[in-house]
């Protein structure tokens, strides 16, 4: 790609450790917008992928208004990026499907996994 910025590449395309794109994300906005600056507005436009051990995580362009709208397909597409979601990651890319909550496709599409109460579910293909 071009010159277009950080989120024009596609899918599987550029990854950036989170800390080095949060630094230049605050660095391209004025002063007093830089506490706005949070990983959650990239929901949506880029996947946050945090690092199990707490470490710096990743972040890579990944769109839902490129995803297929068919549910079945959509869900084909999200694990074939990455085989378990949290429902954190998941939740950007499910809303707004016609006829459908998140929950209901998440029971439809998913098989939920936790290995102890205090752990996070993690939803991979059914």
């Amino acid at each position: 790609g071009g010159g277009g910025g950080a989120f024009s590449a596609g899918a599987g395309a550029t990854r950036w450790r989170l800390g080095d794109f949060m630094d230049k994300w605050r660095g391209m906005v004025p002063e007093e917008l830089r506490p706005a600056c949070h990983d959650s507005l990239l929901r949506g436009l880029a996947l946050v992928e945090r690092a199990a051990d707490g470490s710096d995580g990743v972040v890579r362009p990944f769109r839902a208004d490129q995803l297929p709208k068919v549910p079945k397909e959509r869900f084909v597409a999200l694990f074939a990026l990455k085989l378990r979601w949290t429902m954190d990651e998941l939740e950007a890319y499910l809303v707004g499907v016609p006829g459908l909550t998140v929950e209901a496709q998440l029971l439809k599409f998913t098989r939920v996994s936790q290995p102890t109460a205090a752990a996070t579910p993690v939803y991979s293909k059914r």
